[in-house]
C-alpha cells in the first residue's frame, strides 16, 4: 500500500511553537522578514520589526521586562529551530522555513478573524432588530406622554433624548457582547488587534445608530419643539461619550486578558 507523503517538518512544528514564537514569525512574514535585536541604556535588549505597531502588533507593554524577555527567548529558540538566522549585528531574518510557517500562521489568523467577524455579525443582527423595535416603541410612548402633558423645551429634549441614547447604548453593548462571544466560541483571546477591531466596529455602530435613532423623531413632533438642532447636537455629543466609555471598557478587558496570560501556570 502506498504511504501518504510525510508532512514537512515545519508544519509539524507549528503546533509546538510558543505564542511569542508564533507572533514573531507571523508578524515578520507580513513585514519583510527582518527582526532587529536592539539595545538601549534605558530599556536594555528588545526586539523591533519595522512597520509593526509597537513591537509585534500584539498584547505587549513596551515597559514590561517579562514580555521583552519572553520575546527575546523566542527569537533565540527560532534561531535554534532554523526558522530565523542571525545576519550579523542587530539584524535577524526569516529562513525559508520561517517564511513558510509565518505565512501559514498569518493566513490562519486572517481566516480566524473573518470567522469571528461573521459570527459576531450574526449574533448582533438578531439583537439589533429587537433593540430597534423596542427602542422605537419606547420613544413613541415618551412622545405621547410629552404631548399629553403639553411639555416642550428643555424637559422635552431631555426625556426624548434620554430614550434615544438608551437605545444607542444598548446597540453598542449588543455589538461588544456579540464580538466577545464570537471570540470565545473561536477560542481566540482578546489581543490588541482584536481590541482595535472591536473599537472600530463600535464607533461605526454608534455613529450609524445615532443617525438612525434621531430619524425616529417624527417631523410632526419636531415642529412643536423649539431648537431641534440643539437636541440633535446634544444627542450626538452624548453618543460620543458612550463611544469613549465603550472604548475604555475594551481597554480594561484587554488589560485583564494580559494579566491572565502573564499569570504563571501550575
Amino acid at each position: 500500500m502506498r504511504q501518504a507523503p510525510a508532512e514537512p517538518k515545519s508544519i509539524n512544528e507549528e503546533a509546538h511553537l510558543s505564542e511569542p514564537e508564533s507572533t514573531l514569525l507571523r508578524v515578520a512574514a507580513a513585514r519583510g522578514g527582518e527582526i532587529q535585536r536592539v539595545y538601549t541604556d534605558a530599556i536594555g535588549n528588545w526586539l523591533r520589526i519595522e512597520g509593526a505597531q509597537d513591537l509585534y502588533d500584539v498584547n505587549y507593554d513596551f515597559n514590561d521586562s517579562e514580555a521583552r524577555a519572553r520575546h527575546l527567548a523566542a527569537l533565540d529558540s527560532l534561531v535554534k529551530r532554523g526558522h530565523v538566522r542571525h545576519e550579523g549585528g542587530i539584524l535577524y531574518s526569516l529562513t525559508r522555513s520561517g517564511w513558510d510557517v509565518g505565512r501559514r500562521l498569518g493566513a490562519v489568523d486572517r481566516r480566524t478573524r473573518q470567522l469571528v467577524r461573521e459570527q459576531a455579525d450574526a449574533l448582533y443582527c438578531r439583537e439589533r432588530d429587537r433593540i430597534h423595535v423596542e427602542g422605537r416603541q419606547a420613544l413613541a410612548k415618551v412622545l405621547r406622554s410629552l404631548a399629553s402633558r403639553n411639555v416642550e423645551g428643555t424637559v422635552a429634549h431631555r426625556e426624548a433624548g434620554a430614550q434615544i441614547l438608551q437605545s444607542i447604548k444598548a446597540l453598542a453593548e449588543a455589538r461588544a457582547r456579540a464580538y466577545m462571544e464570537a471570540l470565545a466560541q473561536a477560542g481566540v483571546p482578546l489581543d490588541r488587534t482584536a481590541a482595535d477591531a472591536l473599537k472600530g466596529e463600535l464607533s461605526s455602530v454608534i455613529s450609524r445608530a445615532t443617525e438612525q435613532c434621531i430619524g425616529w423623531l417624527p417631523d410632526s413632533w419636531l415642529r412643536m419643539v423649539a431648537d431641534s438642532g440643539g437636541l440633535f447636537n446634544s444627542i450626538r455629543d452624548r453618543a460620543r461619550r458612550i463611544e469613549a466609555a465603550a472604548h475604555r471598557d475594551i481597554e480594561i478587558a484587554l488589560q485583564a486578558e494580559l494579566l491572565k496570560a502573564r499569570k504563571p501556570t501550575d
